[in-house]
């Protein structure tokens, strides 16, 4: 036998030694939990008091229990049960006494549970506001189910205030294609990805369109403002460095110091 020929068979033995003692692996171990995947929530959603909310997820269940955990304060919550499934979607109410803000949703099912977001909610007053000849625009400003007097509404051209019971009307041509609302004061707004929800996009045409707006009430007499420049960031000066190290820590720390003293 040649010499490659013997390191042939030497290789071949080896490979075959080593395969008649391999052993099959075990299987997976069956993940626990929930088993809910394909979730898919809107960032904000316009709902009556008791109205359906339906998000897209596969492995939800009739009964589960969607819990609403208000992001402002973590004390705050309230629970909705799921009562209709489809393959993609679960479909539950909106909790009675739940008011407008950002929540993180988590579903539960007996002891487990499962985050599975965050939403905006925007309480509507869910009302059916008549017509006007001319009026293209309209809706109610309310807090708690009641229609708030007095707040002054726009489109950037027309401009109006709330009547008695909190409707508005504007005669809008709809060329900025947003309405909105200046905050009256001891109120706020939902907040959607940090930006505050004072304002309602629309759909343009002549149509005549609703766009109510749910306030929250808040003791905001005590407050100051932070007024900040358009930042342009570059290298040009080791602008990022300075922002970063300099001027954040600094507005940060300010801020803190005013939460602190209740402002």
């Amino acid at each position: 036998m040649t010499y490659h020929g013997k390191i042939f068979f030497f290789l071949l033995a080896t490979l075959i030694a080593a395969c008649t003692s391999c052993t099959k692996d075990p299987p997976p171990e069956e993940e626990e939990g929930l088993k809910i995947t394909g979730i898919s929530i809107p960032s904000s959603i316009d709902v009556a008091p008791g109205g359906e909310i339906t998000i897209t997820g596969q492995g939800f269940e009739v009964n589960d229990i969607i819990e609403f955990v208000l992001l402002s304060n973590a004390g705050s919550s309230w629970t909705a049960t799921v009562s209709s499934v489809t393959a993609q979607t679960a479909t539950f109410s909106l909790p009675a006494g739940i008011s407008s803000g950002s929540y993180r949703l988590t579903v539960k099912r007996g002891t487990e549970s499962m985050v599975i977001g965050t939403l905006t909610i925007n309480v509507i007053a869910g009302a059916t506001i008549p017509d006007k000849p001319g009026m293209t625009v309209k809706g109610i400003v309310f807090c708690d189910g009641e229609g708030v007097p007095g707040v002054v509404v726009s489109d950037g051209y027309e401009v109006t205030v709330t009547d008695g019971d909190g409707i508005y009307y504007l005669p809008s041509a709809k060329q900025n294609k947003f309405v909105f609302i200046s905050i009256p004061g001891n109120y706020e707004v939902a907040t959607s990805d940090n930006i505050p929800q004072f304002f309602r996009r629309l759909a343009g045409g002549t149509t005549v369109e609703q766009h109510d707006f749910s306030l929250v009430q808040s003791d905001n007499s005590k407050h100051v403002v932070i007024p900040m420049a358009d930042w342009h960031l570059a290298n040009r000066n080791d602008d990022l460095t300075q922002f970063s190290t300099g001027f954040l820590p600094d507005v940060n720390a300010t801020i803190a110091g005013y939460t602190s003293s209740g402002t």
